[in-house]
């Protein structure tokens, strides 16, 4: 769980950072944080017998599935800073 769980603390830094002095910033936060909280609680409250070899599938899968769309977010908040600092 824990090597699962990483990657959406790292891309929440991300996307914190990628927002930074942006109107987008307490929008992303938000969405973040429910994103993230979701995704870690949810294997408890949604799949029963947890600790068991089928439940650590589970919630592997959504918080796979929460990390892309997490990805999705950075990468939106990426480009959307593209278009702000004009390069070149």
């Amino acid at each position: 769980m824990l090597t699962d769980a990483f990657p959406l603390l790292m891309v929440a830094v991300m996307i914190y950072r990628a927002t930074e002095g942006t109107t987008l910033r307490r929008v992303s936060e938000r969405s973040v944080l429910r994103r993230r909280g979701g995704g870690l609680t949810a294997p408890f409250a949604v799949f029963d017998k947890p600790f068991s070899n089928h439940w650590f599938v589970r919630s592997s899968q959504l918080l796979t599935s929460v990390g892309a769309i997490l990805n999705l977010l950075l990468w939106t908040a990426l480009l959307g800073m593209h278009s702000v600092i004009r390069c070149c």
